[in-house]
């Protein structure tokens, strides 16, 4: 009968040496594998807030001045902030968001006459491109959002209605907020 106590013994070897080191092979592997799928797996998450639009002219502060932004005379000028930012526990590669002005009540005269965006980190933030525009909407992709990333964006509007933010990312919804934000617009 082969002793498993001896050292020289090809059971030994076996019991004490290899049988542990395949077992913590596969925890480690098991753990690995749970942490980056499955129920541990972080997650990717934004949210937002649209803050709270600003009166920046109107029609009784110019009186009969002609202003023009971008070709079109105005005679009254909004500034409407929306603060996004990651608030999951990864990074996020081409979000994709659609932001659009309510077109039920939309006059045929509304439109976005400029969009300015204030990021956070202000350098590194990643491209920011526009995908599509109309005159009551846009669509922007961030080529990255990292964990803790925010931005305020801020659309120059001539007439005062709701906006509606939407994420066009796969399995990734925004969540509208109405506390207190990283952005902190209203401070």
């Amino acid at each position: 009968m082969p002793d498993s106590g001896n050292p020289k013994s090809g059971n030994w070897w076996l019991t004490h040496v290899l049988a542990p080191i395949f077992v913590l092979l596969l925890v480690g592997i098991f753990t690995a594998w749970l942490t980056n799928t499955g129920p541990f797996e972080p997650k990717a998450e934004i949210s937002y807030k649209i803050e709270t639009p600003l009166k920046i002219l109107d029609e009784y502060a110019i009186h009969e001045t002609n202003i023009k932004i971008n070709n079109s005379s105005i005679s009254q000028l909004y500034a409407q902030p929306v603060c996004i930012w990651n608030s999951g526990k990864k990074s996020i590669k081409d979000l994709d968001i659609s932001y659009s002005f309510n077109k039920e009540y939309l006059d045929k005269d509304f439109s976005i006459l400029d969009v300015i965006h204030n990021t956070s980190p202000q350098t590194g933030f990643g491209h920011i491109n526009t995908i599509d525009g109309t005159n009551n909407s846009r669509e922007i992709t961030y080529s990255i959002l990292n964990k803790k990333d925010h931005f305020t964006i801020l659309f120059l509007i001539n007439r005062l209605y709701s906006i509606d933010v939407n994420s066009r990312t796969p399995d990734l919804p925004a969540i509208p907020v109405t506390g207190a934000d990283p952005c902190n617009c209203e401070s």
